[in-house]
C-alpha cells in the first residue's frame, strides 16, 4: 500500500471530524370594489448608479432598512436596495430614480411600488420560505429537474451566499445574495441562512426580499433600454421615457402576462447558474450548465411581486403585548398574552395609476373597504409549546372582527414553568410568531385581475387558477414575533452524515446541559476506498462556554481489510481542535474545527505493497457548522 492513499485516509478521518390553520371562506381584501382616493405625495428622489462593494453595500443597506423608525424613512432604502439588485424604479415623470446596477432585470418598477415594498416591509409581512415553497409546489414549479421544496431552497440559498463569498465584491452578482443573507439575520426571528436545517416556516421573507429573489432570475445580459440608460454623469439621470406612464405600467403588465404564459431560461454560466447547478450535484438533479424554470413557476412568481407591490395600500401594524412574555410560575392565576392588530390605509398610488385604472375599468380602496373587514388569525410557531390560543373574542377559525378603531387582538394563555424548574433552571429563550390575515366579504379586483384587465392576452386557462393561487396562498397580511421567556434544562444534539470517496462518516454528540458546558461526540466511519474496505469508530470530548471557543480532543481507530484479510488491528487517528457555538438563538450551530491530527499504529498485509507507516499526521480542516436540535428524552441524559 503506498504512502499517498494512506495519508489522504487519515487527513479525510480528520477532515470529516471537523465536519396549520387555511383561511376561512371569506373573500381577501385584495377583491374589494371601493372608490378611488387621493395619494400621498412621494419625495424626489435622485441617487447614482450603484458603485464600489456590493458586499459592504448589502449590510449598510441592510442595517439602514431595519433601522428606519417610519415607512418615508424606508422608502428611499427600498429604492437603492432595489436599484442595486438589478431592478429599476421610474419616478412619476417617466426618469430613474437611480440608475440599476447592470445587467437589469426585466422587472420594472414604479417610485408608488417600491414605496409599497417599503409599507410590506415595514408591516413585517412578506411570506416565510416554507409558504413561498408550498405555493410554488402547488402549482408543480420546477427548476430543471429539481422540484421546489424547503430543502432544495435552503440549500440553494446557502450555496449561493457560498459562492457569492468566491467573487470579487465589488461584482454585481454579490450583492443579491449578500443581502438576502444580512436580511434574514435582521427578522424578528433572525436566521442564519449559510448553515441549512432551520425551520422553513421561521424565515420570513419580505415581498422586497422576494423581489430581488426573482428578479436575480430574469437579468438577462441584454444591453439596457435607452430609457434606462445611465447617462454617464453623476446625479443625472436618463431621459423620460416617450410612453405616457399608463402605457408602461401596462407594458410592464404585458411582460408580467408573457412570463405567466411560459417558462424563462436564464443565468447560464453566473454565480446564480453555479449555485443552482451545486444543488444539483446534491440532490443528484441534472442541470447541466444552465437553468430553466418551468411550470409557470417563476412567471407567476414575478406577476406576484409586481402586483402585490401595486397593490400595497395598507398599514397593518401587529403589537405583541407584553415582549418578552413570561411563563407562569407561582401567581395563583393564569397569565395571558396578547397580539394586537391595527390597520389602516396608506395609499401610495399617484394620481395617473387612478386614471390608468379607470381606463380599463377598475378603481382603487378607500377607508370604506375597512368596513366589516376581518382578521384572520395564524399560528406560525410557539403554539400550543408556549402558549395556548384562547378562545375569548373568536369567532369561528380564529378569525375576529376589526372594531370601531379597525383594531383587533388575540388572547394567548402562558405555560405554566414545570416542576418549579425556574426556581434553579437556566432560563430559555423561545419565541410566538402570529400572521394576521386581512379579509373583506366584498370584492376589490385582486392583482391578477388587473393583469388580465390591462394585457387581455393571458390565456383565459391560466387567469382562474394564477387567481386561485394568489388568493390562497397572498392575501393582505402580517407577522409578528412575541418573545418568550422560561426555565428548562433542554440536551441538544446533533448528527451529521458525508460520504467522501465511497467511506460515510456519521458524525454525532451531544450535551445534557444545553448548549454550553461538556459535548461528549462519537465518530463511525464504513465504506471502500480504492479496493480498500475501511471501518471505525472513535470518541471525542470538548467544552464550550457562552461567548467564547472551547477545544476538543478524542481518536479514531481504524480497521483496514483488503480481499477479506484484516491487515491492522491497532491503527489510530488523534486530534484535536477548537468548539464554537455560532448561528442565531433560534438556529444554534456547532462549529467545530481540527487544528491538529496524526495517526499511528502498524502492520503489514498480503503483498510488499501493503504496509503502514508508524507515524503519519496531517493538517486539520475548514470550519464545519453542524445544526444543532433540542432533544428533551435524549436517553443518554437520563441515566
Amino acid at each position: 500500500m503506498s504512502k499517498k492513499p494512506f495519508i489522504y485516509l487519515i487527513i479525510a478521518a480528520i477532515v470529516l471530524i471537523n465536519q396549520g390553520c387555511n383561511p376561512v371562506s371569506l373573500v381577501p381584501a385584495s377583491q374589494l370594489q371601493p372608490t378611488a382616493v387621493p395619494s400621498v405625495t412621494l419625495p424626489a428622489l435622485s441617487f447614482p448608479a450603484p458603485t464600489g462593494d456590493a458586499t459592504k453595500a448589502a449590510k449598510d443597506l441592510a442595517d439602514q432598512l431595519i433601522a428606519a423608525t417610519s415607512i418615508a424613512e424606508a422608502y428611499p432604502v427600498v429604492v437603492q436596495i432595489l436599484a442595486w439588485g438589478g431592478i429599476p424604479v421610474y419616478d412619476t415623470n417617466g426618469k430613474l430614480i437611480m440608475p440599476p446596477a447592470e445587467p437589469a432585470s426585466d422587472l420594472r418598477l414604479f417610485d408608488f411600488q417600491a414605496y409599497g415594498l417599503a409599507v410590506d416591509t415595514f408591516n413585517h409581512g412578506g411570506t416565510s420560505l416554507a409558504e413561498m415553497d408550498q405555493a410554488l409546489e402547488d402549482i408543480d414549479a420546477k427548476v430543471g429537474d429539481l422540484p421546489i421544496s424547503d430543502d432544495l431552497m435552503e440549500q440553494f440559498l446557502s450555496d449561493w451566499i457560498s459562492i457569492a463569498g468566491t467573487a470579487k465584491p465589488s461584482d454585481w452578482q454579490v450583492f443579491v445574495p449578500s443581502y438576502l443573507e444580512e436580511s434574514a439575520l435582521d427578522k424578528p426571528v433572525a436566521i442564519d441562512i449559510t448553515y441549512t436545517g432551520y425551520d422553513a416556516a421561521d424565515l420570513q421573507f419580505s415581498y422586497l426580499d422576494w423581489a430581488l429573489f426573482f428578479g436575480a432570475h430574469v437579468r438577462n445580459g441584454a444591453p439596457v433600454p435607452p430609457s434606462l440608460a445611465f447617462t454617464g454623469a453623476v446625479g443625472h439621470l436618463a431621459e423620460p421615457v416617450r410612453d405616457n406612464l399608463c402605457t408602461m405600467y401596462q407594458n410592464a403588465l404585458k411582460t408580467m402576462g408573457d412570463w405567466v404564459s411560459g417558462g424563462i431560461n436564464e443565468n447560464d454560466g453566473d454565480l446564480l447558474g453555479e449555485a443552482w447547478n451545486e444543488v444539483a450535484k446534491d440532490v443528484g438533479g441534472a442541470l447541466g450548465t444552465g437553468m430553466k424554470w418551468g411550470a409557470k413557476g417563476l412567471g407567476w412568481a414575478m406577476s406576484l411581486i409586481s402586483s402585490i407591490a401595486s397593490n400595497n395600500a395598507w398599514q397593518i401594524t401587529m403589537t405583541p403585548d407584553p415582549n418578552p412574555a413570561h411563563y407562569r410560575t407561582d401567581e395563583p392565576d393564569d397569565v395571558y398574552a396578547y397580539f394586537k392588530v391595527k390597520v389602516e390605509l396608506n395609499p401610495s398610488w399617484p394620481a395617473w395609476f387612478g386614471d390608468c385604472m379607470k381606463s380599463i375599468g377598475m378603481e382603487l380602496p378607500d377607508e370604506q373597504t375597512l368596513n366589516d373587514a376581518k382578521i384572520h388569525w395564524v399560528p406560525i410557531s410557539g403554539t400550543p409549546t408556549h402558549a395556548t390560543v384562547m378562545e375569548e373574542g373568536l369567532s369561528g377559525g380564529y378569525t375576529s372582527n376589526l372594531d370601531g378603531s379597525h383594531e383587533a387582538k388575540i388572547k394567548l394563555k402562558m405555560s405554566a414553568e414545570k416542576d418549579e424548574a425556574w426556581k434553579t433552571a437556566p432560563i430559555k429563550q423561545g419565541h410566538i410568531q402570529m400572521k394576521a390575515e386581512l379579509y373583506r366579504d366584498n370584492g376589490f379586483p385582486g392583482p391578477m385581475t388587473w393583469v388580465n384587465a390591462a394585457v387581455g392576452d393571458i390565456p383565459a386557462a391560466l387567469v382562474a387558477p394564477l387567481k386561485g393561487w394568489y388568493d390562497k396562498w397572498f392575501p393582505m397580511k402580517t407577522y409578528e414575533v412575541m418573545q418568550v421567556e422560561y426555565h428548562q434544562v433542554v440536551p441538544m444534539t446533533f448528527m451529521r452524515k458525508t460520504t467522501v470517496q465511497g467511506v460515510e462518516t456519521t458524525f454525532s454528540g451531544y450535551n445534557c446541559k444545553g448548549l454550553y458546558g461538556n459535548w461528549t461526540m462519537n465518530e463511525t466511519m464504513n465504506g471502500t476506498l480504492q479496493g480498500i474496505q475501511i471501518t471505525g469508530s472513535g470518541d471525542y470530548t470538548g467544552q464550550v462556554e457562552q461567548e467564547s471557543e472551547g477545544d476538543f480532543s478524542g481518536s479514531l481507530d481504524i480497521q483496514i481489510i483488503v480481499n477479506g484479510a484484516p491487515i491492522n488491528s491497532n491503527l489510530s487517528v488523534q486530534s484535536g481542535g477548537s468548539l464554537k457555538i455560532v448561528g442565531t438563538k433560534d438556529v444554534p450551530v456547532l462549529q467545530i474545527q481540527a487544528q491538529t491530527g496524526a495517526g499511528t499504529g502498524s502492520g503489514s498485509g498480503p503483498g510488499e505493497s501493503v504496509t503502514i507507516p508508524t507515524t503519519l499526521s496531517g493538517p486539520g480542516g475548514s470550519p464545519v457548522g453542524i445544526s444543532l436540535h433540542e432533544e428533551p428524552d435524549y436517553p443518554q441524559c437520563k441515566k
